[in-house]
């Protein structure tokens, strides 16, 4: 997918619950009482990389957050990057969202301010997309997801207010 097929080559989307994991690597670390060479260790991961992170200089892999989020126990399972890299978003399923909410390609193209060839990329997984894109398209239809309940809510608040009266 995005022509990369190692996810250690992906960059994350910067969710909320992500951003907010990375901002506290280092209160996790030094909770667990470990040097950034034993994470280095036990993770795999470089003590300069985990070093950069902590300080917000870089920001890791889509690999390297799941390894980071595990050896942590933090669960990050409503972020886009969690989903993403457990197969829980995929073509299909975004293609079938889109519809639902009857987006076309030119009205998310707008939504989001890209180009529509990109989202269809993204959508499809193509060389072009990438995961950032893929999550502003996620972030638009879970909006459109909170409004339909919302609407929901209010339709059926108003027909039960029919039956009163």
């Amino acid at each position: 997918m995005f022509g990369i097929e190692e996810k250690r080559f992906i960059r994350i989307y910067q969710d909320k619950i992500t951003m907010d994991f990375l901002a506290r690597l280092k209160e996790f670390r030094e909770a667990l009482g470990l040097s950034i060479h034993e994470v280095g260790r036990r993770t795999g991961i470089c003590a300069t990389s985990l070093c950069a992170f902590e300080r917000k200089r870089e920001q890791p892999s889509l690999k390297t957050l799941i390894k980071l989020a595990n050896f942590y126990n933090i669960d990050i399972s409503d972020s886009i990057n969690w989903k993403f890299y457990h197969g829980e978003i995929s073509p299909d399923l975004v293609k079938k969202i889109l519809v639902r909410y009857g987006f076309s390609k030119s009205e998310m193209a707008r939504e989001i301010g890209i180009i529509p060839t990109n989202i269809w990329n993204t959508i499809d997984g193509n060389f072009n997309g990438t995961l950032r894109k893929l999550g502003l398209v996620m972030d638009v239809l879970k909006r459109e997801e909170k409004s339909e309940r919302m609407r929901n809510q209010m339709l059926s608040k108003t027909r039960r207010e029919r039956l009163v009266i």
